[in-house]
């Protein structure tokens, strides 16, 4: 069935609060706001002492959409609504952040008394259904297709997207943590590992990598301006 894969993956993926915040460019305390308001909930653990939020790729991708919603003006208090109406104008949504997708295309497109968009590439892989939305709301669809765009050409780094020729976020990948591309090391790893004394070219070495992957996973995880994952 098209893009069940993508489906069940965009629902996978533990981020943590101190990430999702970093990378979607709000503070921490708006991301708890959301999170005590029940509009962007994320899974509590309450082994972790204290307890700590986890976020889906899911709810990284709405963290990041609420973000721009806010940028354009959408009051606080209009953010449920919002991040619903996405749901209902684009299905599977947070899909087209993932780095398959971003050459995906979408376009809105009338059909009768409806409008719709479609979304497609050119490499033969599933297609991501898009769903009806209202024709008489030009104006708030036209800001939702921009939101949804500017997340697709971001990719899965968002603000960092400038080093996705090296780092890379899967959320079936390491619970979606930034990686080194094509790998399963998180640069959150290399990070703790350099925080133990450990030079680039001795952790290069421990862990069977480019010195030049290192030091671009250093510079990644310092441009998240968050203590060690």
């Amino acid at each position: 069935m098209p893009g069940t894969t993508t489906v069940i993956e965009v629902d996978q993926g533990s981020l943590s609060s101190r990430l999702v915040a970093s990378l979607a460019g709000v503070r921490p305390s708006r991301l708890d706001s959301w999170h005590r308001r029940s509009i962007i909930r994320a899974r509590v653990y309450a082994v972790d002492p204290p307890a700590r939020r986890w976020y889906t790729w899911r709810q990284y991708c709405q963290a990041r959409a609420a973000a721009k919603l806010l940028e354009r003006g959408v009051p606080a208090r209009s953010l449920r609504a919002e991040l619903a109406a996405l749901d209902a104008t684009v299905d599977n949504w947070p899909a087209l952040a993932l780095r398959e997708h971003q050459r995906c295309r979408i376009e809105p497109c009338s059909a009768g008394p409806a409008s719709h968009a479609i979304a497609w590439n050119g490499g033969g892989r599933s297609t991501i259904t898009f769903a009806y939305c209202d024709a008489g709301a030009e104006e708030e669809t036209s800001r939702r297709f921009q939101v949804i765009s500017e997340l697709q050409a971001e990719g899965p780094l968002a603000g960092l997207a400038h080093c996705s020729q090296w780092i890379d976020m899967r959320p079936a990948v390491q619970a979606g943590w930034p990686t080194i591309f094509g790998t399963r090391v998180t640069t959150g790893t290399i990070a703790g590992y350099a925080e133990t004394g450990m030079s680039a070219a001795e952790i290069a070495d421990t862990l069977w990598l480019d010195l030049i992957l290192v030091e671009k996973a250093l510079a990644f995880h310092a441009e998240l301006g968050i203590p060690s994952f």
